[in-house]
């Protein structure tokens, strides 16, 4: 009986010894799953409290260094959670811990570039926002200004933008993202200047036009003193000697001397002048157009008063009565008639006195031909007229002298 005891007990502890390495292994098995659980936690949860509560995300190569440190804490804490078992199996361990973090540092490092990305952005957009209003403020109270003045104020507003960015943003330049960013704050900052450029262009245009405006009117002024339905019609070399120094005042010190002067470099400039030049030319062709009218009429007038006068003085005038006061040609007398023909001449000759200063005009020279033809026809009718009257008074003594011939 108490040989069969003791061989009961040998039994039990053999059992018992048996089932020491296969508890051992599961505990070790346990220890390791944990330990690598716990190294990956602590790597994820460090990497992510480095980076996701940063403000402004982390650079690159900050990123990186945190990715490093917390990877090696990771695997350096898993030999100390796992102290006692075999060097294969904390291996093994560690392995597998590298293995997690690989794939964790991939995923939170796209994760804080796409941070960097968004900071990038919206650091951009408003750059861009604050340079538009500034050109905003620009355009509305500098303009118009000359071209080498607005072409130092873009350079230096564009240099500005772009240096203010890579100062406060250079240490985000190992990323893709922010070349774009940069190249895209470069686009919009010219465009914002081209913008300023056109509008500029309008405003330089406006200032010339209302300059052009205002010397034409100059201009006009300086004929019109001359020049009035008040005031008798000029020669052209008189119109002409007012138009030269006002075209030259208004296309020169008019334009020059105003603010307009300040652009006289610009190309639109040049246009402005050559454009207030014709239109200037076209008003002396209007006025003088108008001066001629102006001149013929007074021509006119004594062409008309001068041949009244020829008429009156070789007794043409059918409202005339015979028989006048003493003096006066009987319409029969030839000798009276020469005497008449030498006072119609001297009344012809009397039209250049009558048209002073306008005589020498093409008009008044045109309208002398006529009044020569108009005289040398009256004193023609005249001639016929007596010699008309000479037959008829021969006639009844000429049928009295064949009657009694006869």
């Amino acid at each position: 009986l108490s040989s069969s005891s003791a061989a009961s007990d040998v039994y039990k502890r053999q059992g018992q010894l048996y089932d020491v390495p296969t508890r051992w292994s599961s505990f070790a098995s346990h220890l390791r799953l944990s330990s690598v659980r716990a190294a990956v936690v602590h790597f994820e949860s460090e990497v992510h409290l480095g980076f996701h509560n940063c403000s402004p995300p982390l650079p690159a190569p900050e990123m990186a260094a945190l990715v490093r440190r917390v990877r090696k804490e990771a695997t350096d804490l898993v030999p100390r959670l796992l102290v006692g078992l075999e060097k294969g199996s904390v291996r093994e361990a560690v392995r597998e811990v590298e293995g997690h973090v690989r794939e964790l540092a991939y995923k939170l490092t796209r994760s804080n570039e796409g941070n960097v990305r968004d900071h990038l952005r919206g650091e951009r957009e408003r750059a861009v926002a604050r340079d538009a209003a500034a050109v905003e403020n620009y355009m509305a109270s500098a303009l118009p200004v000359t071209t080498p003045a607005l072409k130092v104020w873009g350079k230096e507003r564009e240099e500005g933008l772009s240096a203010a960015f890579q100062r406060q943003l250079g240490v985000y330049k190992d990323e893709g993202k922010y070349l774009s960013e940069w190249r895209e704050l470069q686009s919009q900052s010219r465009a914002h200047t081209d913008r300023a450029r056109e509008a500029n262009a309008a405003a330089v245009s406006h200032l010339l036009s209302t300059a052009e405006s205002t010397c034409l009117q100059v201009y006009e002024a300086a004929l019109a003193s001359g020049l009035g339905p008040d005031l008798p019609p000029i020669l052209p070399s008189v119109l002409e000697s007012l138009h030269v120094p006002a075209l030259g005042n208004a296309t020169g010190a008019c334009m020059e001397g105003g603010v307009a002067g300040g652009f006289a470099k610009e190309g639109k400039f040049k246009a402005t002048v050559a454009s207030l030049a014709r239109a200037a030319l076209a008003h002396y062709q209007k006025v003088g157009a108008e001066n001629s009218a102006r001149v013929d009429g007074r021509c006119e007038q004594g062409r008309t008063a001068v041949r009244n006068g020829v008429v009156q003085v070789l007794g043409l005038d059918k409202n005339k009565k015979k028989g006048g006061k003493e003096g006066e040609r009987n319409g029969a007398d030839e000798e009276a008639l020469e005497e008449a023909v030498k006072k119609a001449e001297e009344v012809q000759r009397s039209f250049g006195e009558m048209v002073t200063p306008l005589g020498s005009t093409i008009e008044c020279l045109s309208h002398e031909r006529r009044l020569r033809e108009e005289v040398e026809g009256l004193i023609e009718g005249a001639r016929e007229g007596v010699a008309a009257e000479l037959k008829t008074a021969l006639h009844v003594p000429l049928q009295e002298i064949c009657k009694v011939v006869v």
